[in-house]
């Protein structure tokens, strides 16, 4: 296995393997790789949120205060302040559940606000209900055809239930509106690796890297520059392979 996974020198016993659909999944220091590939994958750990779900959506809504929006936009702008708020912390309930109400009120008032509807969608994967985050992504796309965010998490969930093709058609849509959008070189250089291309992908992961570079290290959170430096470590095994 050690052969597969790119600038992995950690003991295997502190390495974490278990199944995902039809694929092994290796976990080291919360990075999660293929075992087959050695491609980092985004982990959608469902069956842990299951419970985790039921327990936050029974929590009572936060009382707002006498400011309260009036409008979609300032109910969009005020879920959006509470994802960040809590930095995509499962754990706190009450911060999901305000999230939730403000995007849900911002949708009462205007349905056509398609950005509302992919942070919903984003607070359903979380919670693990990933059915309901896709109906809420394409529900998105339908009041805006073009949006780059509902797009790659389709194409996420479709790379996650093995339609790389899929995936890859969605990720190359964002890149023809948006050639500099971020996110959809990384999503498209796993997809990529998944069938075998791996001249693009590393390409893709190059583009991905220098983006990521440009952005102040201050202004980085932990999740992005950890998927940087695996991005990093896969570009590495990548070219020392291609190289022979």
């Amino acid at each position: 296995m050690r052969a597969n996974l790119p600038g992995i020198d950690t003991s295997l016993d502190q390495l974490r393997i278990r199944c995902d659909h039809d694929r092994v999944v290796v976990t080291q220091e919360d990075r999660p790789f293929e075992a087959e590939s050695g491609q980092l994958v985004l982990d959608f750990d469902v069956a842990s949120l299951q419970h985790q779900a039921a327990q936050v959506l029974c929590l009572p809504l936060a009382e707002l205060d006498d400011g309260e929006p009036t409008t979609a936009h300032e109910w969009f702008r005020r879920g959006c302040d509470l994802d960040q708020e809590r930095d995509g912390a499962p754990c706190d309930g009450a911060g999901l559940i305000a999230a939730r109400h403000a995007y849900e009120s911002a949708l009462g008032l205007d349905p056509t606000l398609a950005a509302a509807w992919t942070n919903l969608g984003s607070l359903h994967a979380e919670l693990g209900d990933v059915e309901s985050a896709r109906e809420h992504f394409e529900q998105a796309l339908r009041c805006d055809p073009n949006q780059p965010e509902a797009q790659c998490n389709l194409a996420e969930l479709a790379l996650r239930d093995g339609e790389t093709e899929s995936a890859i058609a969605s990720y190359r849509h964002v890149l023809r509106s948006d050639p500099e959008w971020t996110e959809a070189h990384y999503g498209l250089a796993r997809a990529l690796l998944a069938v075998g291309g791996k001249h693009q992908a590393l390409a893709h992961l190059e583009r991905f890297c220098t983006a990521v570079e440009r952005i102040p290290v201050t202004d980085r959170d932990a999740e992005l520059e950890q998927r940087r430096r695996c991005a990093l470590q896969v570009a590495d095994g990548l070219r020392a392979e291609l190289a022979r």
